[in-house]
């Protein structure tokens, strides 16, 4: 039997490619004598990353001509129905025949995924932002509508559905009248808790060298609205009239509309020389800001888990995050942020500062407590599970 793992993100930074890096590293180690996993890929970015991984791996261009027109007819669902009945497949799906490909597991989350209309395929769900915000300014109608309709048909054909937590699980299961046992659970992987060189990175500043860490809050977010660097503008101005000056803050991700907004209200309140803004940071850089920085922020409006509250937990970070979202089992893990009262930070400083052996003891228990959830052993099992509960199928028949 054969498993493609496609992967369609075309680069960028941010969770959705650590958690899609950490993924393959994951997938590179499941072996069995049952099937065999080819890695495939529509993206350039991704091809190249196999390649320089020294994995051998598909590629289907999406780009082409012939591939693009096919697979935008295919949307028509009455030109759908004339090109079937000439015997006309989805340029996907035919990719995937010629390359006798029995199931698909999308590691991200692919549009491609709505082409499988003959082909078994996995589908990963990061997160269920765009029914919960639809709101801002990100979730545009033509975003809304295009997520419905990868998520509705992934609710009906999908072998099976994966999600970060049980929250997440009961959402898309009541979103989507999707059967709880076709839904399966598996972690956020973060490429940078899953890298085996992560421990061996030195522990210098190179770009951060002018940056006392010790005295720097972290927020690694990409800038869309919903995750809220406002929260961070706002109580940074509640410190500047407390007198509590000292404190600086490290923003780091691509700018998703929002980022021209949030440099203005820095200036409007005069707090240029307080924030560090960068829109991209080596692997290396993030895992030292982790380890010594001395707060960890994540004032998002959603989030029942996430890949930076797991990195934060791993690299034993103190952590303060909006708790009414989180999954229950990681509230007491987190400092909670009040979103409604930005002069709430200045209360959680003074009690890091007055309380030390409290939050020592809190990271440390958030630690041993990630090295359970993300053992590697159990994250691949699980993995496993799913792909040995297709084969019993598939063995039946094939």
């Amino acid at each position: 039997m054969k498993i493609a793992a496609f992967v369609d993100i075309s680069g960028g930074s941010g969770g959705g490619l650590q958690q899609t890096l950490g993924t393959i590293n994951v997938l590179e180690k499941i072996k069995s004598d049952k099937y065999e996993i080819k890695f495939s890929s529509s993206s350039r970015f991704a091809s190249n990353y196999f390649k320089s991984r020294g994995i051998e791996s598909l590629f289907f261009n999406k780009s082409s001509f012939l591939n693009k027109l096919n697979l935008k007819l295919f949307k028509f669902e009455f030109v759908k129905k004339i090109l079937k009945f000439f015997n006309i497949s989805n340029s996907f799906e035919k990719f995937l025949n010629e390359n006798n490909i029995d199931l698909v597991f999308f590691v991200d989350q692919s549009h491609l995924s709505i082409f499988c209309e003959n082909k078994n395929f996995i589908f990963n769900v990061w997160n269920l932002d765009h029914k919960k915000l639809c709101f801002f300014p990100e979730y545009s109608y033509k975003k809304f509508i295009n997520s419905e309709k990868i998520y509705k048909h992934a609710s009906k054909r999908a072998f099976k559905i994966i999600t970060d937590c049980k929250k997440t699980k009961l959402e898309f299961s009541e979103f989507y009248n999707c059967p709880k046992n076709k839904i399966s659970i598996l972690p956020l992987i973060s490429n940078l808790i899953f890298n085996e060189n992560n421990e061996s990175y030195e522990n210098e500043n190179k770009s951060l060298k002018n940056i006392d860490l010790k005295k720097t809050l972290f927020f690694p977010a990409q800038f869309w609205a919903h995750k809220n660097h406002r929260y961070i503008v706002d109580a940074f101005h509640e410190l500047n009239l407390k007198g509590e000056t000292v404190f600086n803050c490290i923003f780091t991700g691509r700018d998703r509309g929002n980022l021209k907004f949030i440099q203005k209200k820095i200036r409007e309140f005069g707090l240029e020389e307080k924030f560090y803004i960068y829109e991209y940071l080596e692997d290396e850089e993030i895992i030292n800001i982790y380890k010594n920085c001395y707060l960890t922020i994540l004032p998002t409006y959603v989030g029942n888990t996430s890949l930076p509250l797991f990195e934060a937990f791993y690299f034993k970070s103190r952590i303060a995050y909006n708790a009414e979202i989180l999954e229950d089992v990681y509230k007491d893990k987190v400092i909670n942020l009040k979103l409604d009262d930005p002069k709430n930070l200045y209360q959680i400083i003074k009690d890091i500062s007055d309380n030390p052996k409290k939050f020592e003891i809190m990271t440390k228990n958030s630690k041993i407590f990630i090295d359970d959830l993300l053992d590697k052993s159990k994250i691949t099992n699980r993995i496993k599970i799913i792909f040995d509960e297709y084969y019993g199928y598939h063995s039946r028949y094939k």
